[in-house]
């Protein structure tokens, strides 16, 4: 068995470790479930986002959907282990080092098998099986990971570890996510001048939704936010009839027609105190969609007219 540095840590009294190890072989040493089988303390595996990862991995996959740049690979996170109690891989101290003893030839691999049960990472360790593994990932490309290893866990540990590392942890804004991709240069062109409009009707003095759009995030009382406005903005078909036009006039348009419905209804837009309904994002939403039929109305009219 060959040995892997570990570095000892204590939480409550449990101590776990962390090591770092080519994810190649820790998937090796797993009986891996039947996908779409429910599991103990495991959510079913999906073959399609096992797919998408080992993609990812090679370098292959867009680090948004319909970007031009390519993603490099990188996996930081740290998948979470269980050594099973009855099995061969095991931590050991030495000379106050603790290693993990891990196989090294063919047949103490055979004989480890199962030895490894996965708590956290399932999805990224399987795409790294030599079934789902890129072709354009080579064998011999360098790749390691962190991981995080406990030893002989009780039913109720590994229960906690799986609500903790499921249910617990909080995603990042998806507006958030929005402004660092753009920051990369990762949006589709689309996405980045829609964008830019929304920032400029969140800017300019002119709008009636300055001041009223969470761009970054960021805490804002009966805001809307940057990824409701998009979708308003897409679903409504304003955005499609106003693609040709620059920022500016796309925002003079929108602001006109906004200023338009606060003179006639008593509104403000901009209200963030107590909203009444036309000024939320689902009046906003309203407002928009009607757009297209006022739009062609006054073009009607304008034809008659001169006809």
């Amino acid at each position: 068995m060959k040995q892997i540095k570990a570095m000892k840590l204590e939480q409550k009294g449990k101590n776990f470790f962390f090591f770092v190890a080519d994810p190649r072989d820790i998937i090796a040493e797993v009986q891996i479930a039947d996908k779409d089988k429910v599991q103990e303390f495991q959510r079913p595996w999906t073959e399609k986002r096992v797919k998408d990862i080992s993609k990812y991995v090679a370098g292959k996959e867009p680090l948004k959907k319909g970007s031009q740049k390519t993603a490099r690979g990188f996996l930081p996170t740290v998948p979470i282990l269980n050594l099973k109690a009855d099995g061969h891989i095991k931590i050991e101290e030495k000379n106050g080092e603790y290693y993990l003893l891990f196989p090294e030839d063919n047949n103490e691999k055979k004989e480890c098998l199962g030895d490894i049960e996965i708590l956290d990472g399932q999805h990224r360790l399987i795409s790294f099986t030599s079934k789902y593994r890129d072709a354009d990932f080579k064998d011999s490309e360098r790749y390691n990971m962190g991981f995080i290893a406990f030893q002989k866990l009780t039913r109720d540990e590994k229960g906690e570890l799986f609500i903790v590392t499921n249910e617990r942890v909080e995603k990042v804004d998806r507006n958030v996510l929005q402004n660092m991709m753009e920051w990369l240069g990762v949006l589709s062109d689309d996405d980045r001048k829609i964008y830019n409009l929304i920032r400029q009707l969140n800017k300019e003095d002119i709008s009636p939704l300055k001041g009223r759009i969470r761009i970054e995030g960021e805490k804002l009382v009966n805001g809307l936010k940057l990824l409701q406005v998009q979708r308003v903005l897409r679903k409504s078909k304003v955005y499609d009839m106003l693609r040709d036009f620059d920022v500016e006039k796309q925002v003079k348009v929108i602001s006109n027609y906004l200023r338009a419905w606060e003179d006639v209804f008593d509104i403000k837009f901009n209200n963030r105190r107590k909203p009444k309904t036309l000024e939320r994002i689902l009046g906003l939403q309203y407002i928009l969609c009607l757009y297209p039929c006022i739009y062609n109305i006054f073009v009607f009219i304008l034809v008659f007219t001169i006809y």
